[in-house]
């Protein structure tokens, strides 16, 4: 049987797949050959329903568009918590990277430095005096039992993504004695670190680590 170390790592290769499929619609042979060879190594290590989850459809030969789609299904599933009703900070970073569901949050009324956002007691904050990142979006996510909450800012042609997931802390943060964790996902870099017992993660394409510190450092705790 799997362990949690091992399964969370399968996941985190469906996400990778799922990044280079969307960037090459023909989907090339390699990627499929690299797609059947995880879901191999998943047949063979996980628990029978988290094979269920990994693997493509039966009777699956499409290509292209079809095959971005198998492999978005199949990356939903495996956040809806994957049989084990849970939400890893792997799970978590990823939420990000699938765009906003609504417009942004408008200013607090009680504090220009805040948006009318939350999880718990954590408000978003409003940066638009650090740096110029303006408020452009937001989603709300359940995942595993997990509330979270997205809003994301812009500032010349760039984004990025700040996630809250509700308390609880999740598991398996490693600071290494700082205060944030670092990550990368694909392009991606994130930022991780908790406040109040809930989980944070900053996340941004082409944006540095040292910018996504700075403005972590703003949020209020």
């Amino acid at each position: 049987m799997a362990s949690e170390h091992e399964v969370t790592r399968g996941e985190s290769k469906v996400v990778q797949l799922l990044h280079e499929a969307a960037r090459n619609e023909r989907a090339p042979d390699s990627l499929r050959a690299s797609l059947e060879a995880q879901r191999a190594r998943a047949q063979r290590e996980a628990q029978q329903r988290r094979r269920r989850i990994l693997g493509l459809p039966a009777g699956y030969a499409g290509a292209g568009g079809t095959l971005v789609a198998a492999l978005a299904a199949a990356l939903v599933l495996v956040l809806s918590g994957g049989g084990t009703g849970t939400l890893s900070i792997a799970q978590a970073a990823t939420l990000a990277a699938r765009g906003p569901q609504t417009p942004a949050p408008a200013t607090s009324r009680s504090s220009p430095a805040l948006l009318d956002a939350r999880v718990g007691d954590l408000q978003f904050p409003n940066w638009v005096e650090f740096g110029g990142w303006r408020s452009a979006g937001e989603r709300v996510d359940t995942v595993g039992g997990r509330r979270t909450v997205t809003v994301y800012y812009e500032r010349a042609g760039h984004s990025i993504g700040y996630s809250i997931v509700a308390s609880p802390a999740l598991r398996g943060l490693d600071t290494r004695g700082g205060r944030y964790a670092t990550i990368r996902q694909g392009k991606r870099e994130v930022v991780i670190w908790q406040v109040r017992n809930h989980t944070c993660l900053l996340s941004g394409v082409d944006v540095s680590a040292a910018t996504l510190w700075k403005l972590a450092a703003l949020t209020r705790d």
